[in-house]
């Protein structure tokens, strides 16, 4: 048994909708590494993160995690997901969300705890702040903690270095690779390059909902999927 297996999904927002995924199967073992997530604009990688995360239930196929379904308690305690868009509540600080978030999953927190996560996630300078009133790359660290801090088995990330500087990026490669070698099952949607060749063991490409090709990387240039990402992402196609 696989830790994560997708078996046949399909999902569509309305029952009169086109399928936005259509008949995905894959899996992913704890020797899998980081799995990147790419495709076209509409090709259904966000909407297949949040089937994943449970936040979408699939209307066809099934999604297990170590047996359990996607939904279930058991299987959320195993994974941590940051969004691509990303909403915070009103009013609350950077440390009384980390606090609250890391409280909910059964974590003992003190204060030291969120001031080192929050050093290791460069947020050191806004933990007093209100997290809605920081910036979009700021908001996108936050986001980024909450999903690596605690080493979950599993990760998802919809593009975890979307409107970072270069610093905060290359603190969250670190944690990436560190999760590697835990030896956690990491996939990353992404459409920047440069992640994918640096991070990246495998590759899913989505087309229009499908799977259209899957591999592992032996060398970024032995690689089919991503010298005609590189092509494609000089023509704009994948923005």
């Amino acid at each position: 048994m696989f830790p994560l297996m997708v078996d046949r999904l399909s999902f569509k927002y309305n029952e009169r909708d086109p399928w936005v995924l259509n008949d995905l199967s894959f899996s992913l073992s704890f020797d899998s590494g980081i799995t990147g997530l790419i495709g076209q604009n509409g090709s259904g990688k966000s909407t297949l993160i949040n089937c994943l995360s449970g936040v979408l239930h699939s209307r066809v196929g099934s999604i297990t995690y170590f047996g359990k379904s996607a939904g279930t308690i058991m299987a959320k305690r195993q994974i941590g997901v940051s969004f691509q868009n990303i909403e915070f509540p009103a009013n609350l600080k950077v440390r009384e969300i980390i606090g609250a978030i890391f409280t909910i999953r059964g974590l003992q927190v003190s204060s030291l705890d969120i001031a080192r996560w929050a050093d290791d996630f460069l947020l050191s300078d806004v933990l007093k702040k209100n997290a809605r009133n920081l910036s979009g790359g700021r908001q996108k660290m936050l986001a980024n903690l909450l999903a690596l801090a605690w080493e979950p088995a599993i990760l998802l990330l919809d593009e975890p270095s979307a409107g970072l500087d270069f610093d905060a990026r290359e603190c969250v490669w670190r944690h990436l690779q560190a999760a590697r070698q835990r030896r956690a099952i990491v996939l990353i949607a992404s459409h920047t390059y440069e992640e994918l060749t640096c991070l990246c063991d495998g590759i899913i490409l989505l087309d229009k909902g499908h799977i259209a090709a899957q591999e592992q990387l032996n060398g970024v240039d032995n690689s089919v999927i991503l010298q005609e990402f590189k092509t494609t992402l000089k023509r704009g196609i994948y923005v």
